[in-house]
């Protein structure tokens, strides 16, 4: 079960140091408000407002001269 202690311990998981998302908040934005942004993260499918949101496909040239295809994903607002 989703509770906002496992929501704590991801949190603690990602990197931070990572560029934004697709909705171009920071790790160091969300951290500033992050006891309000892990509740509302948490209400959001409780009141089926949660909707997935696409993630921003890359291709990475490698050396061989094919690419690799990353997906960005995001932070909600």
């Amino acid at each position: 079960m989703l509770d906002k202690n496992a929501l704590y311990i991801a949190w603690k998981e990602i990197n931070k140091k990572a560029a934004a998302g697709v909705d171009e908040v920071t790790a160091k934005e969300y951290k500033s408000n992050l006891d309000q942004n892990l509740s509302q993260l948490l209400e959001k499918p409780k009141e089926k407002k949660y909707k997935a949101k696409l993630v921003r496909r890359v291709n990475i040239p490698k050396s061989n001269g094919k690419t690799r295809r990353l997906g960005d994903t995001c932070n909600t607002r």
